[in-house]
């Protein structure tokens, strides 16, 4: 199977591939494959959508596999006026972790997303 990118993606680069490729399409158990390089690679899964009015926003869970370390972190996608925006929740944890460990990330992550995407959107009105 061909990748759709040939080096580590960015955020950027995989929130764009995301919108253009993915959003719209029903996600299977495996996520997305979009980087393999040797032992190197990037997988995506889609865990929570947010259609506000005239934006749409996306937690994405990314794994990662660099140089032999594995690791898995947030990424949440927005579209919104045409243009589409990333921010990495830039608290990653090992893919092996613990299952507390793997619980408390999923929690804190959902947490982030809620928070920041409401707070963001309610920013663009006035009381």
């Amino acid at each position: 199977m061909e990748m759709p990118f040939t080096e580590m993606p960015s955020g950027l680069g995989i929130a764009r591939y995301f919108i253009e490729e993915c959003a719209s399409k029903p996600q299977g158990a495996e996520g997305y494959d979009i980087y393999r390089e040797g032992g190197d690679y990037c997988y995506i899964w889609k865990l929570l959508e947010c259609d506000l009015d005239y934006e749409g926003s996306w937690l994405l869970e990314v794994r990662t596999s660099l140089n032999g370390t594995e690791t898995r972190d947030f990424l949440k996608v927005i579209q919104k006026g045409g243009k589409v925006y990333c921010e990495w929740r830039n608290k990653p944890v090992e893919v092996f972790c613990s299952r507390n460990e793997w619980n408390g990330h999923m929690v804190d992550g959902i947490q982030w997303f809620t928070a920041t995407t409401v707070a963001n959107f309610f920013d663009d009105y006035e009381d």
